[in-house]
């Protein structure tokens, strides 16, 4: 498929249903979990969060589309947390939600996205950005410039480790 017949756009509201769906997709494929009443609940979860989050600027998303069909999502959540040298205002993008259909993958949509992400971050005046990646998309965070942090970052769950 050409390069030039995908359209990327900035999601909203009315995209609520595909960005959701994303989300739950990349969640099942990464920790490997079925599509069962858990992720349902994720899902409808996830409409509830976006449906505050973005008229509340506090979460941006692109779409990658073929005429007819959506082939690619982004998201960055953007918080405030104290100052420090990397974002001396404490703001941070936190991308998430990177998730390309499969059978789209390797033609550089992801990429598109993220830089799309990070440039309207930029503009909201956002310039520093954390994120969790997994293996497939570690390669694209590498050469955008993500680096490991000097200092070891750790989380805890109180529900299931995984």
């Amino acid at each position: 498929m050409p390069w030039e017949e995908i359209l990327y756009r900035k999601a909203g509201l009315d995209d609520l249903e595909i960005l959701s769906e994303g989300r739950i997709r990349m969640l099942c494929e990464v920790f490997d979990r079925p599509r069962d009443r858990t992720a349902a609940a994720l899902l409808q979860a996830t409409r509830d969060y976006l449906r505050r989050a973005i008229p509340a600027g506090e979460f941006i998303a692109r779409l990658a589309e073929i005429p007819g069909r959506t082939v690619g999502v982004g998201g960055m959540v953007l918080w405030r947390r104290p100052p420090n040298f990397k974002a001396p205002d404490g703001r941070i993008g936190y991308i998430l939600n990177m998730y390309t259909w499969p059978e789209f993958r390797g033609r550089g949509i992801a990429t598109r996205l993220f830089r799309e992400l990070v440039e309207e971050a930029k503009a909201l005046g956002i310039g520093a950005f954390h994120l969790h990646a997994s293996p497939d998309g570690m390669g694209i965070y590498r050469r955008e410039g993500f680096r490991e942090p000097p200092i070891i970052e750790l989380e805890m769950s109180g529900r299931d480790p995984d």
